[in-house]
Formats: C-alpha cells, structure tokens, sequence
C-alpha cells in the first residue's frame, strides 16, 4: 500500500595507501636505463583481496539493512518488496512445465487402472495453484506478517487526521480537501481490515460478522477503501503539478560563501513527484483487481506480484538510499 503522507551522503570506499620510498637521484651522463617494472610482493599482499572486498560489501549491507529495518516505513516496503517478489516466484514455480507434465503423467497412472475411465483431461494441466508452492506459502506468511503489524496503524492515522482538522493554515483548500478524503479513506480500510483479519483468526466473532455481511464482504471494502486511498494520492499529486509555480534559477550564499542553485531543489523535488506517481499507478491496479467481486480479467497472481514488486522497489530503493552512512 503506498504511503498515506508523502515521504544522502554516499560512503566513500577507503583505498589503501600505498607509499613508495623516493631515493636520492643525481644526474647522469646520458640517458637513463629503462628498468622493467617488477611487482613488489609486499604491495601485493596489502592491497584488498577479492575476498575481502566482498567480505566488506557484505558487512555494509548487513549494516543498512538493519538501519532500514529500524524505521516503520523501511520494514514495511522492505517486506512489501519481498512479500510481492515471492508472488512472482510462486506464480512462477506453480506454471513450471516440468511440475505440470509430472502432475499430468501422475493423474494418467491413476487413471490406467480404472477401465473405461472418462476422467482424463482432453487439454494439458496448465500448472498449480500458486498458494500450494513453498514460495506462495512464505508468501502468505509474510503477507499476515504486514498485516499484523498495521494492527495498531490506526494510531497515526488518527493523528494525521488531527492535525488535518486543526491545522488549516495556508496550504491549498483542495490540497487540504484531498487529504482529508484520502486520511478518513485509510481509516476505513485499516478498520475493516484489522476486523477481517481478526475474524480470520478467530479473534472476533464470526456470527457477529456474519450479520454484517461475511467476512469475504468486509475484506472487499477493505480493498475499496484503499482503492479510494490510492486514487487519492494521484489526485494530490496531480494537483501539486498544478499549482506548483515555475521555478528559475535562482542563486543565494550560504554563510560559508558558497553558491546554492534553487533549481537543484526543483529537479530532487520533479524526481519525487515522478517516483510517487510511478508507485500509485501500480499500486492503482492492484487495489481496483481486488476491489471487484470476481477480479480483474485477465490479472493473475503472476501479473499482481509483478506491479506490487514494481511499486515496493521503487519505495524500498528511496528508503534505502537514506541509509547510507553520513
């Protein structure tokens, strides 16, 4: 899901220092000798090997990973971004040719025994059911995994609302309009959500929800409220585009004398809008396939892996650009 609020110092690798000793050249009748040059053994075995190279990127990634995981927002796109990356791989072993030709030879040999048998298919098996692999498995793990730590996502939702209602300030009305839709949108779906997943657990009561319409009917408005959500964040978005007024180059000294363009902060801002209004158009499908009775026609787990991944990658590279040491 993106984000409800619009949400780097790169580390520079350290070479070894390697010293020669200068001796004490005079001149010489004529040219010098050219001498061959030969590998100082000691240079050699001082200067980081493959291994160690590798052995360090390891160690610095170990390290931002745990700074990501640190922050609410970097968890959550990291396992969005892997929860989504395992629907793709899911879909991915369920179609295996070699998986569906076994499931056909098996389904042949229990048909052989059984004389006049009318049950075999006419049309090969096209695979399995993507839930059935290890990969859909850790999948669905993971996804009640997020689900479960937006429990208490009602919190800041309900803070974010407050400071909509009593900060009017001099941002746009129909800014400020979106925003609220888009904040009491969220509440609704984290709601609903938080009801049918505690339903499904047992936690709350089934013959409760069933008066109220199933849990299958709550987990779809949970998805249309979302829906709204999303839609509400390219609505923002297209009205910042709007609104937003055009910036010349404009330079101002710092207090340490140096020259800062305004236009540098105009195009970091142009790269986040664009990144955001990737990350809603493919969240857009995503929420509308289950805000639909039946689904979309046609979108398959495969197809909902892949815009997923493609809208948790991009939010997962912004957040991991920020854990780079200062």
């Amino acid at each position: 899901m993106a984000d409800a609020t619009p949400s780097i110092d790169a580390s520079s690798a350290t070479d070894v220092p390697v010293t020669h000793s200068k001796s004490d050249m005079r001149a010489q009748d004529g040219p010098l000798p050219l001498s061959p040059k030969i590998s100082n053994p000691k240079q050699d075995f001082n200067s980081p090997s493959v291994l160690h190279r590798c052995a360090s990127a390891t160690d610095q990634s170990i390290v931002r990973l745990r700074r990501l995981l640190t922050t609410t927002t970097g968890l959550d796109t990291f396992l969005s971004t892997l929860n989504y990356t395992l629907y793709i791989l899911a879909y991915l072993e369920a179609q295996s040719p070699s998986k569906a030709t076994l499931l056909q030879r098996l389904l042949k040999l229990s048909n052989a025994g059984t004389r006049g048998s009318q049950n075999t298919p006419s049309k090969p098996l096209q695979g399995i059911p993507a839930s059935a692999t290890p990969f859909g498995t850790l999948a669905s793990l993971i996804s009640d995994t997020r689900i479960t730590l937006r429990l208490t996502a009602l919190l800041p939702l309900y803070i974010w609302l407050r400071e909509l209602v009593n900060n009017k300030g001099r941002q746009d009305r129909s800014l400020r309009a979106i925003a609220l839709a888009q904040c009491i949108s969220y509440i609704i779906f984290q709601f609903t959500e938080n009801v049918a997943f505690l339903a499904d657990r047992g936690i709350v009561s089934r013959k409760w929800l069933e008066k109220r319409g199933g849990i299958a009917k709550w987990w779809l408005w949970s998805s249309r409220a979302w829906l709204i959500g999303v839609c509400c964040d390219l609505l923002r978005l297209f009205r910042e585009a709007v609104i937003e007024p055009e910036n010349g180059v404009v330079l101002r000294r710092t207090r340490k004398g140096r020259m800062e363009t305004e236009i540098e902060k105009q195009q970091k801002a142009d790269r986040m809008w664009w990144s955001e209004i990737f990350v809603a158009s493919c969240w857009l499908p995503v929420c509308l396939h289950y805000s639909l009775q039946n689904g979309l026609k046609g979108v398959n787990s495969g197809v909902i892996g892949l815009l997923g991944f493609m809208a948790g990658a991009q939010s997962f590279r912004a957040q991991w650009a920020k854990t780079k040491t200062i």
